[in-house]
């Protein structure tokens, strides 16, 4: 594919229809320029970053008087390696120029500490405007503290009025760097990057300090603590600062005139009002986070004005609808949409309250991006295979059109097609294994899958159905299921199409409708009982969904799904699951039913642990998992061992389970230790003990 075509295909990996190769790079070109636009002028500046020119050398420059210094400094065009600026800053390499000024390496010859230097350009010292941006960066970044905002420790003005302005210097890649390199990234990684902005935004705002410039050039990722990507806002240069002075800000905003960067920038930046407030930055932050999620940019044009045009009347896309093979949860789209709402009253209030909404979408675990149903086809225990597993829709594109040049090889193509998708085992089964029969018993399951996988394949070729599984692979969820009712309609009922269907619905969000038409599948063969994939759709529901859902999903694991397996998934909800609520549910499912009775004791007894009250009733449970002797009893002794030893008391300052702390050491030290435990779900908020003795 040339250049052009994967310009218009992806636009950073996302499709974009309708939109010429010059638009997108026009539209890629308009995000370097962050210098005003003035909408009576269409000759506005741009901030492309020019090539540093070397006709002046450092070592001329290195012996004149400190004025000659700072001429040099601020035309922006000289080689400074080796100057002393401030006789305190060792001027080092360029390391890049901007339409308002050059940044130099450089060392603080006392600190010995290196340091990033911006020098404004000469040739726009004498701009007014110009200046006071440089100077709101300095004031901006000065007055906020926080980890992820680029530290600003020194401005001033030289003779023959060259400005600088000392910064923290990063070492990483920006976030436009990085999304140039990927088809888009992955929600929870997303997530993490949006949110260090937003908390960055969140202390900004508190101060009155609003960005109006954030974009993906401005958001360095660096490594920190083992994150790799660690967030850095810089260039506050056209920021809203509210030490500054009326006057200065009425100059720099004032109506007619535009700052920022039109793919970015908020309706009401774009219309040139002034007075810009902070739900501005959160339209923003919300077309870097569709952005960064679909590959794309939500409006694109060649032209600066359209686009602004766009921000101001067209509605904001939905992200499922702009990249629907990447199967974006719906409550993240909805989030998107409230952020890029026209009006600001109608966007969230605050960045406190978009951080709170993303830590429950990702709390809800539906952040994952679906690989379409090649994911199932993957078995789970294989890293490589998943890493194999991507999108198929260009892929499948570019196939059509080599086998419409090639008839004969269509019957060839589609049966392969067919095998990875249908085929394949729809993962592989993790059970912990608790004996050698249980290890047959896994194997017999994947068996099972197996040839559950050839039967569907081969019924799939007999109904020629090849037009359904093309549906499910370019994850168009609703053509599938168009396709399947109209396949029952003319077949019957069928337990391979009910689990497509299924699968189809998980797809599209729909879980009710998916549970349904799995315990349809299952009464039919009970053998789709034993799938992992499908006991995890059901599990998921019981752990997550509303309160319908959870009944439902209940009804099945007790009465469609095979017991030991069953019993294995609730008792591990009741010993580790997150959050007490999932945890007496899963209790109450086994009591109910009569299967408490049926585990081991060393699982009975770490349930009873779980939910004792009081150090008796702790006591005597622990008492129990050592009578067991059974290693697996060490991962509930391991969970309550690791709790904080203060919590409790007046001030908390007390160990709420300081009385059996004696016994959980005899307990390791007494059970049989063991080389592989079940990775048990024990990553709570140890801030919140449940059951404190």
């Amino acid at each position: 594919m040339s250049n052009e075509e994967s310009s218009i295909e992806n636009a950073r990996g996302g499709s974009v229809d309708a939109q010429a190769p010059d638009e997108v790079e026009a539209t890629r070109d308009a995000a370097q320029a962050s210098e005003s636009i003035d909408l009576a002028d269409p000759e506005h500046t741009s901030g492309d970053t020019l090539p540093l020119p070397n006709d002046i050398d450092g070592a001329q420059i290195a012996g004149a008087s400190q004025a000659a210094v700072a001429t040099a400094l601020a035309s922006g065009s000289a080689n400074l390696e080796g100057v002393v600026l401030s006789e305190r800053y060792r001027v080092g390499k360029c390391l890049g120029v901007g339409g308002m000024g050059t940044v130099w390496r450089a060392e603080h010859t006392l600190m010995k500490k290196t340091v990033a230097i911006k020098v404004l350009h000469h040739d726009i010292v004498g701009r007014g405007e110009a200046v006071e941006r440089f100077r709101r960066e300095a004031q901006a970044a000065a007055h906020i503290d926080h980890p992820n905002v680029c530290v600003a420790t020194d401005f001033g003005e030289m003779e023959q009025r060259g400005f600088f302005l000392v910064m923290e210097y990063l070492e990483g890649q920006t976030l436009d760097e990085t999304l140039a390199t990927v088809d888009r990234l992955p929600p929870d990684r997303a997530i993490h990057i949006i949110d260090q902005i937003l908390s960055a935004l969140e202390q900004a705002h508190q101060f009155g300090v609003v960005h109006r410039d954030l974009k993906p050039e401005n958001i360095m990722l660096v490594e920190r603590d083992g994150d790799p990507d660690f967030v850095k806002i810089m260039d506050f240069g056209i920021a809203r600062v509210p030490m500054a002075e009326e006057q200065d800000d009425a100059r720099l905003t004032r109506v007619g005139r535009v700052y920022g960067t039109p793919m970015y920038m908020s309706p009401e930046q774009a219309s040139g009002e002034t007075g810009i407030e902070s739900r501005s930055d959160l339209y923003t932050v919300g077309v870097m986070l569709f952005e960064m999620l679909t590959g794309t940019l939500p409006f694109i044009d060649k032209s600066s004005v359209k686009l602004m045009a766009m921000h101001l009347t067209e509605p904001a896309p939905s992200l499922r609808k702009r990249a629907p093979e990447a199967r974006l949860p719906k409550s993240l789209d909805r989030l998107v949409l409230q952020l890029m709402a026209k009006d600001p009253d109608d966007r969230p209030a605050t960045a406190a309250e978009v951080r709170a909404e993303l830590a429950r979408i990702k709390q809800g675990g539906n952040t994952q991006t679906w690989v379409s149903v090649t994911r199932d086809a993957v078995a789970d225990s294989s890293v490589a295979l998943r890493r194999a597993a991507r999108p198929l829709k260009p892929h499948l594109r570019r196939a059509r059109a080599w086998v419409k040049e090639n008839p004969q090889a269509k019957k060839a193509i589609l049966g392969a097609l067919l095998v990875l998708i249908i085929c394949v085992p729809l993962g592989a089964v993790f059970i912990f294994s608790d004996s050698a029969a249980d290890n047959a018993s896994a194997q017999s399951m994947e068996e099972q899958e197996n040839a559950l996988a050839s039967e569907r394949r081969e019924y799939i070729e007999q109904i020629e159905a090849s037009a359904l599984i093309n549906a499910l692979a370019m994850g168009d969820a609703q053509g599938a299921l168009q396709k399947i009712n109209a396949l029952i309609s003319e077949h019957g009922d069928n337990p391979h199409l009910h689990f497509l269907s299924a699968r189809a619905h998980i797809m599209d969000e729909t879980p009710q409708e998916a549970l349904a038409a799995y315990q349809k599948a299952i009464a039919a063969e009970p053998r789709y009982g034993s799938v992992k994939r499908v006991r995890d759709d059901i599990l998921d529901q019981f752990r997550g969904g509303d309160d319908a859902l959870q009944e439902l999903a209940a009804d099945i694991l007790i009465n469609a799904l095979p017991r030991a397996e069953t019993n294995a998934a609730l008792s591990e909800m009741a010993r580790m699951g997150k959050g007490a609520s999932l945890r007496r549910r899963a209790k109450s499912a086994l009591e109910q039913n009569g299967r408490l009775a049926e585990l081991e004791p060393w699982n009975r007894a770490s349930i009873e642990l779980r939910f004792a009250n009081g150090c008796t009733e702790h006591r005597d449970a622990i008492e129990k998992i050592v009578a067991a002797n059974d290693p697996r009893g060490l991962e509930i002794i391991y969970y309550y061992d690791d709790r904080p030893r203060r919590g409790c008391g007046t001030f908390k300052r007390d160990d709420c389970y300081g009385c059996i702390r004696a016994d959980l050491e005899k307990a390791i030290m007494t059970l049989p230790p063991a080389e592989l435990l079940p990775a048990g779900d024990s990553a709570e908020d140890a801030s919140s003990p449940d059951s404190a003795p």
